[in-house]
């Protein structure tokens, strides 16, 4: 397999940031997990991955058990609370993606 840039050699210096996405309340059904990773490069820019299981909670309290994922699965749209919650986020993050249920990770190969 032929890789590239941090692909083939790895990075000394990444932050890793692990966190609860959304706010728990009472009857909230479980975490939603999410993982960044800043990889930090010498005279330029640095790069970033973010990873969650999906904007909804997982319905599972072990904050590791769900996997993660660059590219989210969609909203549940045929339930009037999924299309509400589809359509604010939506129109927020196409703010600054044109694909708000992806992020692309080829720019750090």
């Amino acid at each position: 397999m032929n890789l590239t840039a941090i692909y083939e050699s790895g990075s000394d210096t990444v932050l890793m940031r692990i966190s609860e996405t959304a706010n728990l309340f009472e009857d909230s059904d479980g975490l939603t997990p999410s993982i960044a990773l800043k990889f930090l490069i010498d005279g330029q820019e640095s790069y970033n991955i973010f990873g969650m299981q999906a904007l909804t909670a997982s319905g599972d309290w072990n904050f590791f058990d769900p996997n993660l994922s660059n590219r989210l699965p969609p909203l549940d749209t045929s339930v009037e609370a999924g299309y509400i919650t589809d359509q604010t986020l939506r129109k927020k993050m196409v703010e600054g993606n044109q694909r708000p249920l992806a992020l692309g990770i080829s720019h750090i190969g």
